[in-house]
């Protein structure tokens, strides 16, 4: 596959440990964040780049014109939708490793202190560059 996108509920770790046994690996994954040792299993099975993206915000997201992955949709994507993926993201917001897992344990703090300021839920996007 190009694209995998896993959504089980309570059941991404089990996809990244699926993801780190296997040998045919697609260009693109994303799931849930629920912890920084799986955004470290992502970079054993030789993903470099990452973007979190939180789900929440998805109604501002527009899809870049011309569209780099197929066509464009005219979508609008609600906050239980997955949004843009793979080369749709934005260009700029791909980070390293210890980028993306200072982001999350940020995110993972501030939302443990005050919830209401840290609301909704990551998605890590990543890719083999």
């Amino acid at each position: 596959p190009y694209y995998i996108k896993c959504d089980i509920e309570g059941g991404d770790a089990l996809f990244v440990e699926q993801l780190l046994r296997s040998t045919q690996r697609p260009r693109f994954v994303s799931f849930e964040a629920t912890n920084v040792e799986d955004l470290a299993k992502l970079l054993a099975a030789g993903y470099n780049r990452f973007q979190i993206r939180n789900q929440l915000m998805n109604p501002d997201e527009i899809e870049p014109v011309p569209p780099r992955e197929g066509k464009t949709s005219g979508m609008r994507f609600s906050h239980y939708m997955s949004g843009l993926f793979g080369q749709d993201l934005p260009t700029d917001r791909w980070i390293g490793f210890s980028a993306t897992a200072k982001l999350l344990l940020d995110w993972y703090d501030l939302r443990a202190r005050d919830p209401s300021l840290a609301p909704g839920w990551m998605d890590i996007h990543a890719t083999r560059v």
